[in-house]
């Protein structure tokens, strides 16, 4: 399970860069559209979000140091 919610999250944000690429618009922060996509997605299958956070350890992990950079 903890893959399919990594593969998920990294697709979703694929797919909001896209839309953000097609559409040129600025409300289409591919970061929001992921957040609110990804929320909808764990209310809908009623996911806890704690298995949710365990899957996306491995994001969280390599995301610390970026953040830490910029």
């Amino acid at each position: 399970m903890p893959s399919v919610m990594l593969f998920l999250t990294l697709a979703v944000y694929a797919l909001a860069v896209q839309i953000r690429a097609r559409t040129g618009n600025v409300l289409c922060n591919p970061v929001l559209i992921s957040t609110l996509v990804l929320m909808g997605y764990l209310k809908v299958f009623a996911i806890d979000y704690e298995l949710y956070h365990s899957a996306s350890q491995f994001i969280d992990f390599w995301l610390k140091p970026a953040v830490v950079l910029l």
